[in-house]
């Protein structure tokens, strides 16, 4: 029977392992606030731990067992305070007071453990638990329809029937057990019943999960029904053919818009956006600071200002990075400064310090841009600062003697070029076709965003990003952006 709870509660840990990962990929385009996404997901999150604990605890490891009680209990909790914050913001005295009862619930458990209290006990005590919390989830579901008449919401309530009438169940028989000291050692009957009580708390996540999905379908869909009113009164009221077919072409483009952002939301874009920019400056962080360690022992040494004013700099530009990219996926393109191209360029030299002289890398200047053009340095910082690194990385499983980057500046009356050259393998046509596109990547190591990114940036500012291979060996990566 043990074999049977290790491969039941295996089961049920991939499961609730795809559906951890499928709300972490939803959460930032679900339509509800941020203190339900928290809920939801710490709850997600410790449904996963639970069953994971439960596979572990099978094979008799007894602390798993403790920690799976915990994680369960923990798990129903959020799940309370989620349902109670889909009806009004949760009072922060409510949230502190159940996790102190959550936490006197794991010392009084673990201490039925410890002094080994019979069986029969700690699962009365934990089934209790169970009971009580179903009750009041049932509770705050039924007060939920009263507003809200989403099917998902009696697909809920049935789920949470059903568990009050599986626990119960159990709870009636449990002192009939004999000769079980631990729940991987229960018989037929007592694997059966938690089989199917577990299968109604997956079901449970997966109606809750469902019904976030609809609300934001039903969102889109109010959106989309908006913007069909509006076509079809402009019909009514202007005979002019021409404005009804520039309306009709916006809205194909608002539809096209929707469905991008509902996959961009589905695939944790802004989430790998953010990991991948800010890998770069705190990298760079860390290298200072490894830098610094090596001379501060001699606190005489002049360099030690400098790499202290690098690694301030460096911090200052995180902070940059991560006020741009607030507003980075919305139509406003925000800050901007007037910037003279060939000054912006001579920065990244400074940047790359480090790394240009591990790699024996020479960085190169052809610059012919004086005039100054209106962008956001933040954003196009990390534009350059990822082409240079790309071109860092080619290098890595070349030998070739002469590696050197050239970043060259060109402008003419309405445009300035900035170009990222390289000497290094260049670019196939096979990966060429697809490089821009997100999560595609030629890097062991990289999540595919950069690229992407890049261009989204320089298209936001009214530009273009494009590759040519060079004649001879090594990419250019062009930026051409209107002088404004």
């Amino acid at each position: 029977m043990e074999h049977v709870n290790q491969i039941t509660y295996g089961i049920f840990s991939a499961f609730a392992l795809i559906l951890a990962l499928k709300s972490g990929f939803e959460i930032q385009s679900l339509k509800i606030t941020d203190d339900q996404k928290t809920f939801w997901m710490k709850a997600v999150i410790g449904f996963l731990l639970s069953n994971v604990s439960f596979a572990i605890g099978s094979f008799g490891v007894l602390i798993f067992l403790w920690l799976a009680n915990l994680c369960l209990v923990f798990t129903l909790n959020n799940v309370f305070l989620l349902f109670k914050a889909l009806q009004q913001p949760v009072n922060k005295k409510l949230i502190v007071f159940s996790n102190l009862l959550i936490v006197i619930y794991a010392l009084v458990f673990l201490s039925f453990f410890i002094i080994e209290v019979p069986y029969g006990v700690r699962y009365s005590l934990a089934g209790c638990t169970l009971l009580i919390f179903s009750l009041i989830h049932l509770r705050e579901i039924i007060k939920l329809t009263k507003t809200d008449h989403s099917v998902y919401l009696k697909f809920i309530a049935g789920m949470l029937i059903s568990l009050i009438a599986i626990i119960g169940v159990r709870l009636f028989t449990v002192n009939e057990v004999a000769n079980v000291i631990y729940v991987y050692q229960e018989q037929p009957l007592g694997i059966v019943i938690r089989i199917f009580m577990a299968l109604s708390y997956f079901g449970l996540f997966v109606f809750i999960s469902s019904y976030f999905y609809e609300k934001l379908l039903l969102s889109e869909e109010e959106t989309v029904a908006k913007l069909n009113a509006t076509v079809s009164e402009l019909k009514a009221v202007t005979a002019q053919k021409k404005a009804v077919k520039a309306l009709l072409e916006e809205r194909e483009q608002l539809l096209s818009s929707l469905v991008k952002v509902q996959k961009i939301a589905q695939t944790g874009v802004l989430s790998a956006s953010i990991a991948h920019e800010l890998s770069q400056p705190l990298c760079a962080v860390k290298i200072n600071a490894q830098s610094m360690r090596i001379l501060i022992r001699n606190q005489t040494d002049p360099l030690l200002g400098e790499t202290l004013n690098r690694i301030n700099s460096n911090i200052d530009r995180a902070a940059a990075i991560i006020d741009a990219l607030k507003g980075l996926f919305t139509e406003n393109i925000g800050k901007g400064d007037s910037v003279a191209v060939d000054n912006f360029v001579k920065s990244f030299g400074t940047i790359f310090q480090s790394n240009l002289k591990d790699k024996s890398v020479h960085l190169k200047y052809e610059l012919n841009a004086p005039i100054a053009i209106h962008i956001n340095v933040a954003e196009f910082q990390q534009v350059v600062i990822n082409l240079i690194n790309n071109a860092l990385n080619a290098f890595d499983k070349m030998d070739n003697a002469d590696k050197h980057i050239i970043i060259k500046t060109q402008q003419s009356a309405s445009s300035t070029r900035i170009s990222v050259i390289d000497n290094g393998p260049g670019i196939s046509d096979a990966v060429g076709n697809t490089i821009f596109e997100l999560t595609k990547t030629t890097q062991s190591t990289g999540m595919g965003v950069g690229l992407w990114l890049s261009r989204y940036i320089v298209e936001r500012h009214g530009g273009t990003l494009i590759y040519e291979n060079q004649p001879e060996a090594g990419v250019a990566f062009i930026i051409e952006l209107p002088n404004r």
